[in-house]
């Protein structure tokens, strides 16, 4: 609405776009991709690949989900910026 000059107000209380870019819906889909990934390579010879000895890497699991969460974070203040006249 504001980038339409309408007035507005946001009542954020700590996360900025809500639980789900933050700490529920997205972050929680991006482990879980991480571990089918980790599953289907356990299974990889069932599809005529072979694979080498292969590990979980938590912490770029972790790095790879707080990526995703800042870049959301930074689309929605993005949100907050006053539109560029054209």
């Amino acid at each position: 609405m504001a980038r339409m000059g309408q007035r507005t107000a946001v009542a954020e209380r700590k996360l900025v776009g809500g639980s789900c870019p933050n700490t529920n819906c997205l972050p929680s889909k991006n482990e879980i991709w991480s571990a089918k990934v980790a599953e289907l390579v356990g299974h990889a010879d069932r599809f005529g690949m072979v694979t080498g000895p292969t590990a979980v890497d938590m912490t770029k699991v972790l790095a790879r989900k707080r990526q995703m969460v800042d870049g959301l974070i930074a689309m929605h203040l993005e949100n907050y910026r006053p539109a560029v006249p054209s």
